[in-house]
């Protein structure tokens, strides 16, 4: 179902992505990270206009196979830990934390890295990729927040108490879009 291919294969997005954050120092390395991002946000583009066409889910698998193989070989970036740490300590849905975190993630690397994002963003062949993520994830009927989970202050503030350097990402994160 939609409700599940569509944060699955964000989840799978996020792995190239973490891994650029992170610092990809080997050329060939940094070019198949690039080359997951366009092949997957290719494939989500296609899942989301007709998740039913077996043609877009066997390009989804293929796409999302390459994205875990970049987080596989390179380094995890902090969008990796946050969504490890939460998901860990909250018991969240692990495809939909990494859909729900992407977006903040994506934000953050703009401000603090905007050569990686300048890469990320060309590789997305998209306007925004946040604003796609986002939409992708209403557009499923799915949480685009913490707060969409049942995630409470309280939580929040104990696991940016564990993890400060992702306050600015897990605040927005917790905040989400129209919730």
């Amino acid at each position: 179902p939609a409700e599940l291919a569509v944060p699955s294969i964000f989840n799978a997005l996020a792995h190239p992505v973490s891994a650029l954050w992170a610092g990809i120092d080997d050329d060939s390395a940094r070019a198949e990270a690039l080359r997951a991002i366009t092949e997957t946000a290719f494939a989500a583009r296609q899942l989301l206009g007709t998740p039913e066409v077996d043609e877009f889910r066997v390009r989804a698998l293929a796409a999302t196979a390459r994205a875990a193989k970049v987080l596989d070989q390179n380094p995890m970036g902090l969008h990796h830990k946050v969504a490890h740490l939460v998901g860990g300590a909250l018991q969240l849905p692990h495809a939909l934390l990494h859909s729900i975190l992407l977006p903040h993630s994506l934000r953050t690397i703009r401000e603090e890295a905007p050569e990686v994002y300048a890469a990320i963003h060309e590789a997305f062949r998209m306007a925004d990729p946040a604003a796609f993520v986002y939409d992708g994830l209403r557009r499923v009927g799915v949480a685009t927040g913490l707060r969409g989970l049942s995630v409470s202050q309280d939580e929040l503030e104990a696991l940016i108490a564990e993890m400060p350097e992702a306050e600015s990402l897990l605040r927005g994160a917790w905040l989400g879009v129209d919730e």
